[in-house]
Parts: C-alpha cells; structure tokens; sequence
C-alpha cells in the first residue's frame, strides 16, 4: 500500500509544523518586565575647615522635577579622624542613614526589589551631614552621595 502526498499537502503539513514550532517556542519564553530607566542625581557638601572637637551639620537639597521613586543612594564621606552620620530623607522621613566606617555591604543602599519610595514632584529631598571632629583641627573633605530614582510616570 503506496501512500501519496500531493504537493499542496506537502506545503500544508511544513506550514502547520512552522506554526506549531513557534507557538510551542513562545509558550515557553517567559516574558520579561522591560527595565526601567533608571536615573541618578548626584548631591555634594563642599569641604571645610573643622576644629578639633567641633561639631558641625551642613545640609545639601534636592528638588524632584516630577514624581519620581527613590530606589536607593550611595555615599562617601572624607575625613578621616571624624565621628559622622549621613542622612537622606524626606521631610521627617528617614531614607537612608550612613554612619562612618559602616561596611561596604551596606553602601550603596538599595530598597527590596518592586518597592522604591514616592517622592512627589517640587518636593525637596535633603541630604544631611554630622560631623563631629575627634582629632586635630584640619578638613572635612566633604560628602558626595548620588541618588537613584526612576520617574513615575509609566512605572
């Protein structure tokens, strides 16, 4: 017993095949969440001369030009012979908090994945320093810390 294929069935079958291939192909592809864009805002205190046992706080803002969430900072602080404290936050609302000689795991600082905080636009984002001198007189150095947020808008 001959079995015959015409060649319209022929075509017919490799299409049906096709179509299978990649149903079956994009069923198992798991669809990705597009990454967001992620932006940065850099913030800085200037250097200055402290005494030794002084004990000074200086404060820097940042002001969101839309709705944005906060996802996270990173710091760095200069002098030394300090004892300091560094703190991001929002109105009464601590962010983020950075002691000197805090480990490296902990800096930069990240929220848990999916979350972030909304910081609403024209709002004012301040980063404040503490610093309280344990050596000899001399500088600060300063303190620069970047901000990461994404805009809300589409997130």
């Amino acid at each position: 017993m001959a079995v015959t294929v015409t060649r319209t069935e022929l075509v017919a079958g490799a299409a049906l095949l096709l179509i299978t291939a990649v149903a079956a192909v994009r069923i198992a592809m798991v669809d990705r969440p597009p990454l967001r864009p992620l932006s940065v805002e850099g913030l800085a205190i200037p250097a200055e001369a402290i005494g030794s046992g002084q004990t000074l706080v200086r404060e820097t803002q940042w002001r969101a030009p839309a709705d944005v969430y906060v996802m996270g900072w990173s710091y760095s602080l200069g002098a030394p012979a300090i004892v300091a404290e560094i703190v991001l936050k929002h109105g009464d609302t601590v962010l983020f908090v950075g002691p000197h000689g805090q480990s490296q795991a902990q800096n930069p600082g990240l929220l848990p994945a999916g979350t972030g905080y909304r910081l609403p636009g024209n709002e004012v984002l301040t980063l404040r320093l503490t610093i309280q001198n344990t050596g000899p007189p001399g500088q600060t150095f300063g303190d620069q810390a970047l901000v990461y947020f994404v805009p809300v808008a589409g997130n």
